[in-house]
């Protein structure tokens, strides 16, 4: 299958003289991998995608202020408030389900899981590296405070911040599963006043990310959002992240692509150690917010991971990937070459784990 978009399909769905930067086509084609490999070799061909994140969101027609609307809102975030929004059920899960596109094809989204968070045991493994960044930006009225974040050794990271607008914010939409997208209805007349932000490493190596909405703490001009990062490669120990914010100011030229309205570093933490688990051929390396999997055996670019349990001490076990039941429990993976990055959807106590298992193989610890 060609996993390259055409670009006149692109065009289409914004605009038709707006030049796609190289480091947005490229996140385009990453999540066209991403979703194909999710999909079921039996359904019918994906729809081509109107942006640089996941296809179905063309499907989403409910805005998501519809979810915040009436939900009341934290003051400020503690760490309570960072590992109950990052790791627990404020984000909303979803059953598997079927959804049928505009062009008449089908495709097949998984089940994702939320499970309550230990907080005194999530602050026991990643309290002393859960860095506050409490910094405020605004962008063609629109406020973002980034509240705190996490690293781990992988390069994975979990950080919230909130959208803040007084006139509402009908620019976030519902992606199902928890997960939200930026999109303004009428951008053809006006522009987009803002694109979701895009992350890169502070030395500037792109980073994939999925956002996410903390319902029990956002209102209806007030979002709580948590954003999981993957890297696409080992990351530096020194290595930072930066967050850029595009959009069409009124005077912008609309012909080319939303400029850059505000930029962030936020410099790297001190990050959360990850602890090995390997047979020999699979390697595994977990920390209580994702993993890194890598195989000489993977085929290249395409790691095809169909199952992948973790097995705790006491006998529970956390469900990341399985096809049958057809549960998907990360919020957000990166691959390259025989590699991959994923974040978790949930803490995992790594003292409690006794194994890993990678499509039927063990990986002992």
């Amino acid at each position: 299958m060609n996993t390259h978009l055409d670009n006149e399909e692109l065009f289409g769905l914004f605009r038709q003289k707006i030049e796609i930067p190289e480091r947005t086509q490229k996140r385009i084609e990453h999540t066209y991998d991403e979703v194909r490999r999710s999909c079921r070799m039996k359904e019918e061909t994906i729809m081509p995608m109107n942006r640089r994140h996941h296809g179905r969101r063309l499907f989403a027609t409910a805005a998501i202020i519809a979810i915040l609307a009436g939900t009341v809102l934290a003051v400020g975030l503690t760490h309570t408030d960072f590992i109950e929004s990052v790791f627990g059920n404020g984000i909303s899960g979803r059953e598997k389900e079927t959804v049928t596109n505009p062009w008449g094809s089908t495709y097949t989204l998984p089940a994702s899981e939320r499970d309550e968070v230990d907080v005194e045991r999530a602050e026991a493994l990643v309290g002393n590296y859960i860095a506050q960044a409490g910094t405020t930006l605004e962008a063609n009225g629109f406020t973002f405070t980034i509240e705190s974040y996490v690293m781990d050794s992988n390069g994975i990271a979990c950080l919230t911040y909130t959208l803040e607008n007084p006139e509402g914010l009908d620019i976030l939409h519902d992606a199902g599963g928890g997960e939200i997208y930026y999109n303004d209805a009428d951008y053809q007349e006006t522009g987009f006043r803002l694109v979701e932000p895009l992350f890169r490493t502070e030395s500037g190596a792109m980073l994939d990310s999925r956002t996410y909405l903390d319902a029990s703490r956002s209102t209806d001009t007030k979002a709580t959002l948590v954003v999981y990062i993957a890297p696409f490669a080992p990351a530096e120990d020194a290595d930072g992240i930066t967050m850029t914010i595009d959009g069409y100011t009124e005077d912008a030229d609309k012909s080319l692509a939303p400029p850059v309205l505000s930029t962030l570093t936020l410099p790297a933490s001190s990050k959360v150690a990850a602890m090995e688990y390997s047979n020999g051929d699979i390697s595994a390396y977990i920390s209580p917010v994702g993993m890194t999997i890598t195989s000489q055996s993977f085929r290249s670019d395409d790691c095809q991971i169909d199952e992948l349990l973790i097995k705790y001490s006491d006998g529970s076990e956390y469900i990341v990937e399985s096809e049958d039941p057809y549960i998907h429990n990360a919020t957000v993976s990166a691959m390259d070459g025989k590699t991959i990055w994923m974040a978790f959807n949930r803490l995992v106590d790594v003292d409690k784990v006794t194994a890993v298992f990678i499509n039927g193989s063990e990986l002992p610890g």
